[in-house]
């Protein structure tokens, strides 16, 4: 598995950023900042796991994150590629 990076981790960038917008192919893993509070599905089914649980969303899906210690954690499930959005405070 690879770990998609991004440099938009530290607080201040998010404040600057409060829309995140990623793609992420088969076998790829990124962890959200925690600054992040809603995930919405784009495009493609995504994997999440938060605090030990895991939900699965399809497209125009999204989720509210509730705060953790680890975060979360996002993967593409299937041969599609996942694209989704992270909203930073607020959802739309």
């Amino acid at each position: 598995m690879r770990l998609a990076m991004t440099d938009r981790s530290n607080k201040e960038e998010v404040a600057q950023n409060p829309l995140l917008r990623l793609m992420l192919y088969a076998k790829e893993v990124y962890r959200l900042p925690q600054a992040y509070r809603a995930i919405r599905v784009l495009s493609g089914t995504a994997w999440l796991t938060i605090n030990d649980e895991d939900i699965f969303l399809g497209r125009d899906e999204q989720v509210l994150v509730p705060t953790t210690k680890a975060g979360a954690i996002i993967s593409a499930l299937g041969n599609t590629p996942l694209i989704f959005e992270a909203r930073s405070g607020c959802t739309r």
